[in-house]
């Protein structure tokens, strides 16, 4: 077993207020709950309404799959996210 776990960051050009971030927030962490089922919450940036800094976890069987479901989780937030992904960073434990 191993365990996947991912910091993005993600630039909200568009956003001007806490409230737009937090729609923004919700609409992502929603998405990536129910399709990947992932633990993943805000955990820096909560003061600016234009960064968007989240942490993920999952279990897999393998590095392979920790691997492949990386990829797909990243192309899922370049999909569903109005924002841009400015930075992303991984480790496999």
């Amino acid at each position: 077993m191993r365990v996947l776990i991912m910091d993005v960051l993600i630039y909200l050009p568009w956003s001007h207020s806490l409230k737009e971030k937090r729609r923004e927030k919700a609409k992502i962490i929603d998405r990536m709950k129910n399709r990947w089922n992932i633990s993943i919450m805000e955990t820096d940036y909560q003061d600016f309404h234009q960064s968007l800094f989240l942490a993920m976890a999952c279990v897999c069987l393998d590095e392979g799959s920790a691997l492949a479901k990386r990829d797909e989780i990243q192309k899922d937030l370049d999909e569903i996210t109005d924002g841009i992904l400015q930075k992303m960073s991984w480790e496999i434990r």
